[in-house]
């Protein structure tokens, strides 16, 4: 129920490769890496000055019913070891 934020990888090869012993300084872009970097700077910024909190905790079946409908209760699964609902 915690408020969080994840980065969604643009569809391609990324995940071949990511974590792999293949997963080396010539697969990245710079100018992609200077763009992600400068917009997690500025949200970052931005999430540190915001005068109230970023949103409300969510009971348990409120947050499992948000990462259903957007598609990412696999995660939770994931993380928290619990079994499709």
């Amino acid at each position: 129920g915690v408020p969080a934020l994840t980065l969604w990888v643009e569809a391609g090869t990324y995940d071949d490769h990511h974590h792999t012993v293949i997963d080396t300084f010539d697969k990245v872009d710079p100018h992609w890496l200077a763009v992600d970097t400068a917009v997690m700077g500025i949200a970052a910024w931005n999430l540190a000055n915001t005068a109230g909190p970023i949103g409300r905790r969510l009971s348990p079946a409120e947050a499992a019913d948000v990462m259903k409908k957007s598609g990412v209760e696999s995660t939770r699964q994931m993380v928290d070891g619990s079994s499709p609902r």
